[in-house]
């Protein structure tokens, strides 16, 4: 409290979808909260939604002029009586944008050819696991430093002057400097965990210097105050602090730091991720599945962390397959999951069985060219059928992995969950149903804004230390989930005599239907 101000953070999350501004007080609860689509930012894709690999290519000013919209907007909304302390910002990690010496944004798109000799020359220098051992990532094509590194094989490598991350980016416009937060740039995939500095075949092959790629600061580092350009073109306050965000999904379970630890942490949204916070060393590499290890926005921890992808397919299902534009017949969203809710309800028994791999899969290795299934389909078929199997199969994929990342998970256990598939009940019940165990789901408007608002507060000095902050939404919990033993049992005979089954036999499909394929290419 400064007289009757009460002070506020804000917090920005930069989504693959969406925009967020989220302004807190300093326990976490909501004064308000501005959303805007991030669709038109993307590069070539003219609005339309584009590509989920992990290398997204935002126009940066184009983004800045989202992202400051949004921010103004909120700033409106801004009851009378606040004071804003502080402003950071939370986004995808692997994301990176280049800039030259005057902060202007360069183009560095590559071909799947550049990136696939970039891959077979850092293939010649380490095995996977002595990649990964060192990088926390695994030595693929789409480690985000193979573009860089294929770009910088051309003339214009010379020109880079930056390499940030998105959110850098963000807190670069608001406050004209530019800065590294770790958690963001180990993302990059080419960070040295046991030399603390970036892998020195990296800047070996790009020529770059350790001052180019930024020195990483701790999430939650004072940058400096708000920029005038950010003044006008924002409409912040003047004298807000500026400070380091950090990896969008860090930054939720940062917000949601008390219910998180000991528990495994899922984000359904595009992306599915499920994640395991630690302490101490880093593990083992993961022999049996694509596995990856980031630096937390919390100081001395990281997370082991797989993903897939995940709701992207019921968009798919909704837009491609449910959806007829031509005689202009579409479903909104409410009336998709009042289905998907009085089909779950009536019967929870089904013969359709989905395997999410509709856009290839990363999990449990990257495959581009691996294929979706439906199987079971019968007459009495239908949109909400179709529907139910598509989530039904998401959360046996989420099973499977959480079975993977913590091996002996069991009903004692629970998943802490955000994202869009948190909002969901019927969704909810059908995840805890088939996982087997409890639910927590937490009272958080939107978790990565709310993690990257408690950083600033960490920078302004509200609180003591990334401790206080972590603690400072005190754990609320919105809702628990609990899974129906009778439901749990019959998903258990499902994932084990069906779907898993079904799954091996699909890799096996998989291979020779693109063998003939290939063999029938004009």
């Amino acid at each position: 409290m400064n007289g009757t101000m009460t002070e506020v953070l804000a917090g920005v999350d930069i989504g693959g979808t969406s925009v967020k501004v989220l302004v807190c007080d300093a326990r976490g609860r909501k004064v308000c909260l501005q959303k805007s689509s991030t669709l038109p930012a993307y590069l070539g894709t003219d609005g339309k939604t584009p590509d989920t690999g992990p290398q997204r290519r935002f126009d940066g000013e184009k983004l800045w002029f989202i992202t400051a919209q949004t921010i103004a907007r909120a700033m409106k909304e801004l009851p009378q009586g606040c004071r804003l302390r502080s402003i950071a910002v939370s986004s995808c990690g692997c994301t990176v944008l280049l800039l030259d010496e005057k902060g202007e944004q360069i183009d560095f798109s590559v071909s799947p050819g550049e990136l696939a000799r970039e891959a077979a020359y850092y293939a010649g220098c380490f095995t996977n696991q002595e990649f990964c051992a060192r990088t926390g990532y695994p030595l693929e094509e789409n480690n985000s430093g193979f573009h860089i590194s294929a770009f910088c094989q051309r003339e214009q490598g010379h020109r880079i002057a930056h390499v940030v991350s998105v959110d850098d980016y963000i807190a670069y416009r608001l406050s004209g400097e530019i800065t590294r937060n770790y958690s963001t740039a180990l993302s990059c995939g080419m960070w040295d965990w046991g030399e603390r500095g970036w892998l020195s075949r990296f800047l070996m092959r790009t020529g770059l210097l350790e001052e180019q790629l930024g020195t990483p600061l701790e999430s939650g580092t004072p940058i400096g105050p708000v920029c005038q350009t950010a003044l006008e073109e924002a409409c912040l306050p003047d004298g807000v602090l500026v400070c380091t965000g950090g990896h969008d999904y860090e930054c939720a379970a940062f917000a949601c730091h008390p219910l998180v630890e000991g528990n495994l942490f899922s984000i359904t949204g595009t992306i599915d991720m499920l994640a395991f916070f630690q302490r101490g060393e880093l593990p083992e590499p993961m022999e049996e599945c694509r596995h990856i290890c980031d630096r937390h926005v919390m100081p001395g921890e990281h997370s082991s962390m797989i993903e897939t992808l995940g709701a992207v397919q019921t968009e798919w299902l909704k837009n491609r397959v449910v959806a007829d534009e031509q005689f202009g017949f579409a479903l909104g969203w409410d009336d998709y999951f009042s289905r998907l809710a009085g089909r779950y309800g009536a019967d929870f028994r089904s013969t359709e069985l989905f395997l999410p791999r509709v856009f290839g899969t990363y999990f449990p290795w990257v495959d581009r060219d691996s294929l979706g299934m439906y199987a079971g389909l019968s007459k009495d078929t239908d949109a909400s059928a179709l529907l139910l199997a598509t989530v039904e199969g998401m959360a046996f994929q989420t099973k499977k992995m959480a079975h993977v990342l913590k091996g002996d998970f069991s009903a004692q256990d629970a998943v802490v969950m955000v994202g869009g598939g948190s909002k969901d009940p019927t969704w909810l019940q059908v995840k805890a149903d088939i996982l087997g165990s409890r639910l927590i789901i937490p009272a958080l408007p939107e978790a990565s804004a709310t993690g990257a608002a408690l950083l600033g507060g960490v920078g302004c000095k509200v609180f003591a230390g990334h401790r206080e902050a972590a603690q400072a939404c005190e754990g609320a919990i919105r809702q628990e989930v609990l899974p129906d033993p009778r439901r749990s049992a019959y998903f258990g005979e499902v994932y084990r005599e069906v779907y898993l089954p079904l799954e091996r036999t699909m890799n096996e499909f998989d291979k020779k239907r693109l063998q003939i394929n290939q063999r029938y290419e004009r």
